[in-house]
């Protein structure tokens, strides 16, 4: 597990959070990257203290300072370090927990009976109401193939409301969306 943590700014940035560098450094990761974007020569700061801290973040255990020209090598050197490290894509290292946030509404409703309201309203002329309606009748979405596998014609009456149900052409578009392999 590694982190990388970029400056574009070198003053603003890695000499004035010597917090977050701490948070880092207490983290379980392996390797800690400091990526330091521009020159280190600054009008509000000594050259000798930026050096200094350079040093400072190189000399701890799991910590690494590269120094980047521009934008571009910086991303070059991010791939790169994705790259060795065996990560599947640049940004989103190997291994890295990601930090605990409040789940968003779409992982929230990430239960079973959700999802298969969700892939009922794929289907063109399935609505919310129809596919809520399907999923109170049949209780899965497995149920529901099976049972418009079997016999669409025996296919049960399923109640929309208290003056009308679920006509012949929607089940018939059902069938044609569920239809097994074997079936068709």
């Amino acid at each position: 597990m590694f982190s990388i943590y970029g400056f574009s700014n070198w003053v603003g940035g890695f000499c004035g959070r010597s917090d977050q560098t701490a948070r880092l450094h207490q983290s379980n990761y392996a390797r800690i990257f400091f990526l330091i974007e521009g020159d280190l020569r600054s009008p509000q700061f000594p050259y000798e203290s930026l050096l200094g801290a350079v040093v400072n973040a190189e000399l701890r255990p799991r910590s690494h300072v590269l120094r980047c020209i521009d934008l571009d090598e910086t991303a070059a050197i991010v791939i790169a370090l994705c790259k060795k490290a065996g990560s599947p894509s640049p940004g989103v290292p190997n291994g890295l927990t990601p930090p605990i946030v409040p789940l968003g509404k779409r992982k929230r409703d990430a239960e079973a009976a959700t999802v298969w309201k969700r892939q009922l309203m794929c289907i063109p002329s399935v609505s919310e109401k129809i596919a809520t309606a399907l999923l109170e009748h049949f209780r899965t979405l497995p149920t529901l193939v099976a049972a418009l596998n079997d016999d669409p014609k025996a296919f049960p009456r399923v109640r929309l409301d208290e003056r009308s149900c679920i006509g012949k052409k929607r089940i018939e578009l059902l069938v044609k969306y569920f239809r097994t392999e074997s079936e068709a």
